[in-house]
This record gives structure tokens, C-alpha cells and sequence, in this order.
């Protein structure tokens, strides 16, 4: 009996048809856009440029009343968060950081501002691995950087119209 009462108590709760009111990753539509920034051949602005085009952004066009992310500054820092006992780092945290922003009609402005942090931790013992090891996890900061400025302009998208 206990079995039966629980039963429909989960199926009256996750059969309540919660749906959202907008779908804000409809990919159908083409969105346009004008990117501005210093920095056009980092990786970081050609991995945007290509997760830009998947998303559906039209990056070709440019008139008046296209949206403009200016991207401000992106940079990398390191902070060191702990010392072995002969003085050298045994960890360090990783941050990347992104400043941008959206003008959309000539008097919107966004700040849409990204701080990705990570540890990483230090083998004097392998040096070269070392290296890998942070550039690629550099990489994966950079890319979540992007998906978080991503999702933030769809949001905007869904809510300017």
C-alpha cells in the first residue's frame, strides 16, 4: 500500500508540465551581431567567432541597429595557494577573465563580465607534463568562459524582443 501511495506521489510530481516560458537556445533563428576586439587571432576570439556561427549568429552583417559586443580585455593570472616545505608552489589557482560589453540600439549597454577558476597543482618532477597539463586546462577555462558569455547573449536575445 505504502509502495502504491509513493508511486503516485512521483508521478503527480514530475508530471506537472513545467515548461519554460521562452525557449532562449532555439537555434532556428538567426541572430545578428557585430564582435569588436583587439585581439582577433587568440584563440580565444576564434573559438567565440566558431561557437558564434553553431549558435546561429550572423556575424556578417553590420547596420545600425546590430547588436556590438565589444570584448573589453580577456586575460589569464595565477595565484599561488599553497608552498612546499623548500619554498616552491604546490598549487596554484588558475583564473581567466573576460570583460565585455553589449550595446544594443545605441543605448543599451551590458556588462557582461566572466571570472573562471580553477587549481592546479605543481610536479617539479615533470616539467614538460606541467606545461601540457595547464595549457590545456587553460583551454577548457577559456571554453566554459565562452559557453557562460554565450548563454548570457541568448538570454539577453530572448528578453530584447
Amino acid at each position: 500500500m505504502h509502495y502504491i501511495i509513493l508511486f503516485l506521489f512521483i508521478l503527480i510530481n514530475t508530471g506537472c508540465g513545467f515548461h519554460f516560458q521562452k525557449n532562449i537556445f532555439s537555434e532556428t533563428e538567426k541572430k545578428e551581431l557585430q564582435l569588436n576586439s583587439n585581439k582577433q587571432y587568440s584563440y580565444f576570439i576564434k573559438t567565440l567567432i566558431e561557437q558564434l556561427k553553431i549558435k546561429n549568429f550572423d556575424l556578417s552583417k553590420t547596420n545600425r541597429n546590430t547588436p556590438i559586443l565589444n570584448i573589453i580585455n580577456f586575460f589569464e593570472d595565477t595565484r599561488t595557494l599553497s608552498i612546499f616545505c623548500d619554498g616552491k608552489a604546490a598549487e596554484k589557482q588558475l583564473i581567466f577573465t573576460i570583460n565585455t560589453e553589449l550595446i544594443i540600439n545605441n543605448n543599451k549597454f551590458y556588462k557582461l563580465n566572466n571570472k573562471i577558476e580553477r587549481t592546479f597543482f605543481e610536479n617539479n618532477l615533470k616539467a614538460l607534463a606541467k606545461d601540457t597539463e595547464k595549457d590545456t586546462i587553460m583551454q577548457e577555462m577559456q571554453e566554459e568562459a565562452i559557453h557562460n558569455l554565450i548563454h548570457n547573449l541568448l538570454f539577453i536575445y530572448s528578453h530584447k524582443k
